[in-house]
């Protein structure tokens, strides 16, 4: 770092690539499986979010992609599902798009990750760059967010938790140059970055980025002192109130697509409804939960089986430590920062806004967190320790000061030291806030972030734990005969035998190889990465018609009461086997011993696959409907477990029952063509048709060529009346105007970045 280089050295666009380059190596250092082809194996017992849930509905939405549609809609999961709807998946991000469009799943999955690890580095550059005033010295400060706590742990198995995470940065970087600026046209990229989130298909951490943004730009503003005026003068001056108006709106506008359709599921699912202070609480940090950010371990390690709580999964969610080094740096960055002119203005806000997210990820156990309760879309949130973001972000940020602050006392004692030259009556004037020079800021920078870096990655970097593919990814070959017969597999035992896997394992530390085994009972959605149809699934936005039926982490629906298990034996009543055939469900994996008249036709260590040898069909018509009479999920569910109620020959509907043709008869169907969007049914009876897919209202149904009512069947499946013999009954999902929104908010995208990128140039052309 010596020599003749210096006019380079102090070049600006060098010092970004030296940043980029530091960045990119503390990356590769903590995910280096990735880079390999490893994949991210770590579970929270009862399942792995990133390959249980994530990777299978990225494969689909992927292979979707590649046939030229947007996947709206599997049959592979619960039966059928309003995947998109579902939003988490983020169907419509940028770089979901890309990614899923160009590379296989599991090499997307894993660029997805490296990528947003980049960009958090990136923004928290650019933002400590800009408020410190120097870029060298910011850079210790960018390569821990590129792999701080919620980066490498806390949400690197929640792609869209991660999506939002790093849009924080990112924002306040952008409210800070509107502040400088004082031009409105700034609230064009707010709105961008805000309308990306809500594409990315995280609500809870989208509102978090975006609040603490907006509680920075109030607090930054109050704490400006360019002008006199009053404060309410000063968001006036600044023009505030356009700058988040264009924001919000230009937000709806690139998120609506997205927006619409989850707006549309909610009603329909436990999030829709009034929930309790136990669920919303959930994930609520205790008081001294401070200090994980100095020992992530203080509360133990859920990898060798030592955390305190038995939720494991919170283990993830308190994991936000960035370096105990960072921590002083930021505790230093700010006391030496606090009072001065230049500085007061932007440290004092971060401090604020860690204070105020560690009291709201106190969630139930402080006062505070209930005011969220005024926003509507937050009393669906669960796991305030989330908030903790906001905090997270200020100790990376002000640890950029404590570098700064370093670096002038490093340079400040050369500067002090007295001429003895002097006369004793002649005054230094020490240089309090002088600065080394390039080539000793390029030396601190290196060696602060080869400390810090290397503090993450010999505490917290086992966290990051991979395994090759195959240990994960390897199909079952029972998998192949349920596909081969169109018919459903339905999970026992999942959460049972993980629980023993994690426990017998001591962790996920170690070998992987019992985690790789417990794959092979196809946990939901696993069954549907390799193309299994699952009665069962594992998404959060869930219809209530669904899971008062075949249950969810909360509610063991009506399967619930069908069955028994004593020790290891499962213990099945005809109303299951009932449930099974209504539901078009011929397959059960476990690692229970099932009776007849179930067979076992899979076993490999324990893990087994059981067929109900009677045929399974998916549609057939019946002579009877009845109506349910009441709206109630609940309350209706039960009914298809009494013992008067047979489904080949009768139904249950929602709403006010059709008229049969008076010559129905019981008897068969056919399903003639079927892909995600659309099935064609032949009808070989006159009367009612039921079709064990997921009823949704976008389903629509036509028989020559003109729409018929489609109702909701036996609580959660779809029927249509068949008026004669041989009728062709079309269903169709109605995907509404979803393609002109999408094109809406691209386009909406693009016409604000031309103009921004005119604005720069017009600007640069000025100068």
């Amino acid at each position: 770092m010596t020599g003749n280089l210096n006019i380079t050295k102090d070049s600006p666009k060098f010092q970004n690539v030296f940043a980029l380059i530091m960045i990119f190596c503390a990356v590769l250092l903590l995910f280096r499986g990735l880079f390999a082809g490893n994949i991210i194996a770590t579970n929270d017992i009862s399942t792995n979010d990133l390959l249980h849930f994530y990777l299978p509905v990225k494969t689909l939405y992927s292979e979707a992609l590649k046939q030229g549609e947007l996947l709206h809609w599997t049959p592979l999961i619960y039966g059928g599902f309003p995947i998109f709807a579902e939003g988490q998946g983020g169907f419509l991000y940028p770089v979901n798009l890309v990614l899923s469009f160009l590379l296989d799943p599991v090499t997307a999955m894993n660029a997805y990750i490296i990528i947003h690890a980049l960009l958090m580095g990136i923004g928290v550059y650019l933002l400590t760059s800009l408020l410190t005033k120097n870029k060298l010295l910011s850079i210790p400060s960018a390569a821990v967010a590129a792999i701080c706590g919620s980066i490498i742990a806390g949400h690197t198995r929640h792609l869209n938790s991660l999506t939002a995470i790093i849009f924080l940065p990112w924002l306040i970087y952008n409210v800070e140059l509107f502040i400088r600026s004082k031009k409105i046209s700034a609230g064009l990229l707010f709105g961008i970055l805000m309308g990306f989130m809500f594409l990315g298909g995280h609500p809870q951490h989208s509102f978090i980025s975006v609040f603490l943004s907006v509680i920075y730009m109030f607090l930054r503003i109050y704490f400006e002192k360019e002008t006199q005026l009053s404060y309410i003068k000063k968001l006036v001056h600044y023009r505030i109130f356009h700058f988040l108006g264009i924001g919000i709106i230009l937000s709806l506008i690139v998120g609506l697509p997205q927006i619409l359709s989850t707006s549309e599921l909610i009603p329909f699912t436990e999030r829709g409804k009034e929930l309790s202070s136990e669920f919303t609480g959930m994930g609520s940090m205790p008081f001294s939960g401070i200090l994980t950010f100095v020992y992530p371990y203080y509360m133990g390690n859920a990898g060798d089986l030592s955390f305190k709580s038995a939720d494991v999964f919170l283990f993830w969610e308190f994991f936000y430590y960035s370096g105990a080094i960072v921590f002083v740096l930021a505790a230093i960055g700010f006391a030496a920062n606090r009072k001065r002119k230049e500085f007061r203005a932007v440290v004092w806000p971060l401090l604020i806004i860690a204070i105020v997210s560690y009291l709201l990820s106190l969630g139930e156990n402080f006062p505070i967190y209930k005011i969220f309760s005024l926003f509507p879309v937050t009393k669906a949130f669960r796991f305030p320790v989330r908030w903790l973001a906001g905090m997270e972000l200020s100790v990376l940020v002000l640890s950029g000061f404590g570098v700064r602050s370093i670096a002038e006392y490093l340079a400040g004692r050369n500067i002090r030291k007295p001429d003895p030259k002097k006369s004793k009556n002649t005054k230094t004037v020490p240089a309090k806030y002088s600065m080394p020079n390039i080539a000793a800021q390029y030396k601190l920078s290196l060696v602060i972030a080869f400390v810090v870096v290397g503090e993450i990655f010999l505490v917290a970097g086992k966290q990051v734990a991979t395994a090759p593919p195959d240990t994960y990814l390897e199909p079952p070959s029972y998998a192949e005969k349920i596909k081969a017969q169109n018919s459903r597999l339905y999970v026992l035992s999942r959460s049972e035998f993980l629980t023993e896997v994690y426990e017998r394992s001591r962790g996920w530390e170690g070998s992987h190889d019992m985690y790789g085994l417990s794959a092979k009972l196809l946990p939901p959605n696993m069954g549907a990465y390799f193309g299994v149809q699952m009665i069962d699934g594992y998404l959060l936005l869930v219809p209530d018609f669904v899971y008062e039926v075949w249950g969810n982490a909360n509610n063991s629906g009506i399967v619930g009461r069908t069955a028994g298990l004593v020790k290891n034996n499962f213990q099945p009543t005809p109303k299951f086997i009932k449930l099974c055939s209504l539901f078009g469900v011929k397959y059960l994996s476990t690692v229970w011993n099932v009776p007849k008249p179930y067979e076992k036709v899979w076993d490999s260590l324990g893990v087994r696959a059981y067929e109900l040898p009677e045929t399974s069909n998916s549609t057939w018509v019946v002579s009877k409907v009845e109506s349910f009479g009441l709206s109630s999920s609940k309350s209706n569910a039960p009914r298809l477990i009494e013992d008067s109620f047979d489904p080949k020959t009768a139904a249950f509907v929602n709403g006010i029952a059709p008229q049969l043709p008076p010559d129905s008869k019981n008897g068969t169907a056919d399903v003639l063509r079927k892909d995600n969007h659309s099935i064609t049914v032949k009808a070989n009876e006159p009367g009612f048709v039921v079709l064990n897919e997921t009823w949704y209202p976008r389903w629509k149904a036509f028989i020559d060529g003109l729409e018929v009512p489609v109702y909701q069947t036996d609580v959660m499946i779809r029927g249509v009346v068949s008026p004669k013999a041989g009728t062709i009954i079309e269903f169709r999902y109605d995907k509404g105007n979803t393609g002109l929104l999408v094109m809406l908010s691209y386009l909406t995208v693009l016409i604000s970045s031309a103009y921004l990128f005119y604005e720069k140039k017009k600007k640069s052309s000025e100068k």
